[in-house]
């Protein structure tokens, strides 16, 4: 069983390090980078196919970046699976129903939520919900 390393580029974790057993993922670890949604991902892709894991996360971004943890993921894995004759396709998935990321590098693009968030304190109080231009009715004491 050999472990891999692989230095990530432009993105906040400094190291990833991994196995691939059977062809599967084992073992990865994320040096550096937002500490709860690296767990998330190394947990996520545990014992999952390289090669499948590999195509799922390439081309996701990152805010601006060009790049992003997951790609970063994909890139490292799918150099393991070129050493070892065992490569991952070069196609990106499109999920059904999923916007494509935004090709300038802003990440797949949200609905606009500022009809539904309430605009200050006092609206909240007020029972007004920000865009609406009308006062939600209440019942005393609720």
């Amino acid at each position: 069983m050999t472990r891999h390393s692989y230095k990530p580029v432009g993105i906040c974790p400094k190291r990833f390090g991994f196995e691939i057993v059977d062809g599967r993922i084992r073992n990865l670890v994320i040096e550096g980078g937002c500490d709860g949604n690296l767990k998330g991902l190394a947990r996520l892709v545990d014992n999952e196919p390289a090669a499948k894991v590999a195509d799922l996360l390439a081309g996701i971004t990152c805010g601006r970046k060009p790049s992003s943890c997951p790609d970063q993921l994909s890139t490292a894995l799918r150099k393991v699976l070129a050493r070892t004759g065992k490569a991952a396709s070069v196609k990106t998935p499109v999920v059904a129903g999923m916007p494509k990321a935004d090709p300038n590098g802003g990440g797949i693009p949200m609905a606009d939520l500022t009809a539904i968030k309430p605009k200050t304190p006092g609206d909240v109080k007020a029972g007004k919900v920000a865009g609406s231009g009308q006062a939600k009715k209440t019942r005393p004491g609720v």
